[in-house]
């Protein structure tokens, strides 16, 4: 057995949202510039479609429900640099002050959390009940934040190695008009809102962490 599945047998989950029959991408018209999506698997289907190329510039997802993403391992939206796919989300993600819970991500890989690179828009969207592990580079909303994080919440304990936050690991971007009320532990370069904070562009504005 390899490390992951001992990993997702301690956590009583054995498959991956990306495994083939667990995503649905049926959503998806590329000549489309708006998608609504309402079910766990339709999440998981956006993190296939980005994780394959899709980078959604142009394109605004709304999230129309809350959503449990328990029974499956989650693989991140944007696998970000530190992994051999580096793909990032470019587009609009609006959580439309809906809930996402019960996210559980691997604790042997780097670039963990609900999205792993974002270069887009993430606003109004809150995560709780959930088990954001990682390596390097662990955030409870992104891993990599090149974008925007606006008016969003992390409810949920964040853990990694090295930087490690709870709304996110590494900021380049902006975040803003959002919190942290999650657990965060690491060894080097932790933060209640991010691990590390650096770049022209980086900004942190009316933030709190409690």
């Amino acid at each position: 057995q390899n490390g992951n599945q001992v990993v997702a047998q301690k956590l009583n989950v054995v498959t991956n949202w990306l495994d083939e029959g667990n995503f649905d991408t049926g959503w998806y018209n590329e000549a489309l510039p708006v998608f609504e999506i309402s079910e766990p698997a339709q999440l998981a289907g956006l993190a296939n479609l980005v994780n394959q190329g899709h980078k959604f510039i142009d394109k605004t997802i709304i999230l129309k429900n809350n959503i449990n993403m328990s029974g499956h391992i989650w693989t991140p939206i944007g696998i970000g640099k530190l992994n051999r796919n580096p793909n990032t989300f470019c587009g609009t993600f609006d959580g439309n002050h809906k809930i996402i819970s019960n996210i559980t991500t691997l604790e042997t890989e780097n670039t963990q959390g609900l999205f792993g690179d974002n270069k887009g828009i993430i606003k109004n969207i809150i995560i709780i009940n959930s088990d954001i592990r990682g390596l390097n580079v662990v955030g409870g909303i992104a891993a990599h934040n090149r974008g925007k994080i606006q008016n969003s919440a992390n409810l949920c304990s964040v853990r990694g190695t090295e930087v490690v936050g709870g709304v996110v690991g590494s900021n380049s971007g902006e975040i803003t008009q959002s919190y942290n009320k999650g657990q965060v532990a690491g060894k080097q370069k932790v933060g209640g809102i991010a691990g590390s904070n650096s770049g022209q562009n980086a900004k942190i504005i009316n933030v709190y962490n409690i």
